[in-house]
């Protein structure tokens, strides 16, 4: 975990590096403030900090307060308790979660062809003569391809 600092900044929380999150965790882990001299540079240096908050192991809500944070009507200050139902659909889908995704795997697929050693190209199986060759070489035969004016040797 890496938690965001800086003036105007403040975290609540008794997280650090190395704690177990128990299975059934209180989804507060943390409390993020920030304030400013204005509405916009606390909004500002929240936006910030939400980037530069690093939680491994456990889903986070960041991505929704940073679209909070990015929403008009929220920079307006023009709320009232229905402001996430009518501006945000709860089963709203975080368009970072897929780049994320293809980003770990696509690090994982790197690593791990880099680990294997190269592979050596397959040396073809000797190609048997066909029973028809074979008795016919001894005997003088055509050639090979069928064409009648090459002799083979």
């Amino acid at each position: 975990m890496s938690e965001p600092g800086g003036p105007g900044v403040r975290v609540d929380s008794a997280l650090y590096n190395g704690v177990d999150i128990p299975y059934y965790y209180d989804p507060l882990i943390a409390k993020l403030c920030t304030w400013g001299r204005d509405r916009q540079e606390a909004i500002q240096r929240m936006r910030r900090a939400l980037l530069e908050f690093k939680v491994v192991g456990v889903s986070t809500n960041i991505p929704f307060h940073l679209q909070v944070m990015d929403n008009p009507h929220f920079i307006a200050g023009r709320l009232d308790t229905a402001f996430i139902e009518k501006h945000f659909r709860l089963d709203q889908h975080d368009p970072l979660k897929d780049e994320k995704i293809v980003l770990v795997a696509a690090a994982a697929l790197t690593y791990h062809r880099r680990r294997e050693p190269p592979k050596a190209a397959p040396t073809p199986a000797p190609r048997e003569a066909s029973a028809w060759r074979s008795q016919g070489r001894p005997r003088g035969a055509w050639g090979m391809q069928g064409v009648p004016w090459q002799k083979s040797s």
